[in-house]
């Protein structure tokens, strides 16, 4: 994806923006931009901004350490079509014990909002699999820009405990990251798979909060569980992904959909 960056810079050495034009085989059937490229986009920017800082993926290798996210709450106001010029925005808002938390923001040319995020991510000691306090030479890279996007607490995502919708998928070595297990943009395609075709086809996802509590790893079988929470003009569905094997709990998630207002881009 680093080829498709037509421009990258620093703003007052706090925000890293970086702009990109969406190609064709990151769009959707509507030829908007897909929920997980736009998600990819920005986990670039952010994986960029490390690099630069020096604390890029293969110095954290050589630690035998490695970033893990380990939630993400993406609102988005409109997605980018195809051929679009966008712009990625990415800070870190706070670097505190086990936990940084990194703030996304999308915009077009015209500097209007597209979509705006926060994450929480956590370092992972590869051999013991372990969370770690953050590294001195990691909170000695970065100055903090302490604007939060979202004022997301991260509070505890409500447990799925009945549902109507679920499927299996079985972990493709094609799912797999650097760090071994699966992509976490992998889970996301899970979570909207157990989404009803009728919402697929009519509504647009505005909202995902996600929960990554587990890893899982080639071979194995995961089932997404979903079910439906609001229904009025927006739907609101809550998730679960099991695995098969042992039961345990690799995600929790809610999303909400919101109708589609532009009657050409609903699906027949």
């Amino acid at each position: 994806m680093r080829s498709l960056i037509l421009k990258q810079e620093m703003q007052k050495g706090l925000i890293w923006r970086e702009k990109n034009r969406i190609p064709a085989f990151e769009v959707d059937v509507r030829g908007k931009v897909r929920i997980r490229a736009l998600c990819n986009y920005m986990m670039e920017a952010a994986s960029n901004h490390t690099f630069a800082r020096g604390t890029g993926i293969e110095r954290m290798l050589s630690h035998n350490i490695t970033w893990v996210i380990s939630r993400l709450h993406l609102k988005i106001n409109s997605y980018p079509h195809l051929g679009n010029i966008v712009f990625f925005e990415t800070w870190p808002s706070k670097l505190d014990g086990k936990f940084a938390i990194r703030e996304f923001r999308v915009t077009d040319k015209n500097k209007k909002v597209l979509a705006s995020a926060t994450s929480s991510w956590a370092v992972l000691d590869i051999k013991s699999r372990k969370l770690l306090y953050i590294p001195e030479f990691i909170t000695k890279s970065f100055q903090v820009n302490e604007e939060r996007i979202l004022n997301d607490k991260f509070e505890k995502l409500a447990e799925l405990k009945r549902h109507s919708l679920e499927k299996k998928f079985k972990v493709r070595f094609s799912d797999l990251d650097q760090n071994q297990h699966v992509n976490y943009v992998i889970y996301i395609d899970w979570i909207t798979e157990t989404v009803p075709d009728k919402i697929l086809r009519d509504y647009i996802l505005a909202e995902l909060e996600i929960s990554y509590r587990s890893e899982c790893h080639y071979g194995d079988e995961v089932i997404s569980k979903s079910e439906k929470t609001k229904e009025d003009k927006d739907f609101g569905f809550i998730h679960s992904l099991k695995s098969v094997k042992n039961n345990k709990e690799l995600v929790r998630a809610k999303t909400i959909w919101t109708k589609i207002k532009n009657r050409n881009e609903v699906m027949p």
